[in-house]
């Protein structure tokens, strides 16, 4: 009993020597001893902005992660900010911008801009805002019979319908239906005492038998995390909202590679232990380009033993359109304050002007 009590003595003697050890080495995962501590210095982090000879990654004008859609037909980009909506073109171009207010709303994978007073078509090369042909039921205070009458009316007549999202444009609440007819565009209001919205706002999904009519936009992808570029869909939900979409196969074609860690310090221990399990970093990565490589560094963390955590989601185009556009998105969720280098939030990765 003596000689196993020593044994395992001398086993915990050996395991904290090697942890002590562990706290005084880089990490090194270097690949064919490509980077060195001195190469850490050569490289910018993700917010100060990267570039190589023909791609450049550059970071997008608001701290709160946006919803972004694709429209393969016409090839543009929209990006919901929480103060803008803007269009870019397929090659990450900025050509159309409006403000967002209380009066402004995009709603769910649609490619139409909604004010209060009318709509903006961004599948245009010139967008300019179409006035409603009529809005309908302004003071919310239509009879229900009457509401659910026109309602068919614009339904079967209609082009396209689209449901808005927002608790209508302020003014004692209440939702939008849009109805796209040959002689221009519908706003019919519900009334204040609208009870079939739900939590979400989603209202399409409330009028059974009349879903919405009209080319919805497609969503980006990262396929590694399984995560999508709305920041709230989920496979479910896709599948709910946009089913056209959730049919697309999106194949992780694209990797962020890490070429090197230099440890900085310890991140995290077992609990009650001086023993640590996450060393803190700073990596430098590659994310080769169909022509070239881009290359920058972060900080990082690193399990003892396996491979540096990534905390970026890199999303993409579906299979039938990943050759469309060059374009893609990079966000970084660096999961703390500590040692966060003040590069959280959404980047574009696109070819540079010329190249």
């Amino acid at each position: 009993m003596k000689h196993v009590s020593k044994y395992f003595i001398l086993l915990f003697a050996i395991f904290l020597l090697c942890v002590a050890l562990l706290e005084c080495i880089t990490v090194n995962s270097m690949v064919f001893n490509m980077f060195n501590d001195s190469d850490l210095n050569k490289y910018h982090f993700l917010k100060d902005g990267v570039e190589s000879e023909n791609y450049e990654i550059l970071p997008l004008p608001d701290p709160f992660p946006p919803t972004i859609t694709y429209n393969p037909e016409h090839n543009f980009f929209l990006v919901e900010f929480l103060n803008s909506i803007k269009k870019l073109d397929g090659k990450g171009e900025e050509v159309f911008s409006i403000k967002k207010g209380e009066n402004i709303e995009l709603p769910n994978f649609a490619h139409y801009v909604f004010t209060r007073n009318g709509v903006y078509d961004t599948t245009k090369s010139s967008i300019i805002e179409e006035s409603f042909k009529e809005i309908v039921n302004k003071n919310r205070d239509m009879k229900e019979k009457e509401w659910n009458k026109r309602f068919i009316e614009f339904f079967k007549s209609a082009q396209e319908v689209v449901y808005g999202k927002e608790y209508s444009m302020k003014q004692d609440g209440g939702f939008s239906v849009y109805f796209k007819t040959g002689e221009g565009w519908i706003n019919l209001i519900t009334n204040k005492k609208e009870t079939r919205s739900t939590d979400d706002n989603a209202l399409e999904y409330t009028f059974k038998g009349a879903q919405a009519r009209y080319q919805k936009m497609v969503i980006l992808k990262d396929p590694y995390h399984e995560t999508f570029s709305d920041q709230e869909t989920i496979e479910m939900m896709l599948q709910e909202k946009n089913p056209e979409n959730y049919k697309l196969k999106y194949t992780n074609q694209k990797k962020i590679r890490v070429r090197y860690f230099k440890k900085a310090g310890i991140y995290e221990e077992i609990a009650f232990t001086p023993i640590p399990i996450l060393s803190a970093g700073t990596a430098i990565y590659q994310i080769k380009m169909k022509d070239d490589v881009l290359t920058f560094k972060e900080n990082a963390i690193k399990p003892f033993i396996g491979s540096v955590q990534n905390h970026f989601h890199w999303y993409i185009l579906p299979d039938p359109y990943f050759h469309n556009s060059e374009v893609s998105f990079l966000e970084l969720k660096y999961p703390s304050n500590w040692h966060e280098s003040g590069s959280n939030g959404m980047y574009i990765i696109r070819r540079k002007k010329g190249h």
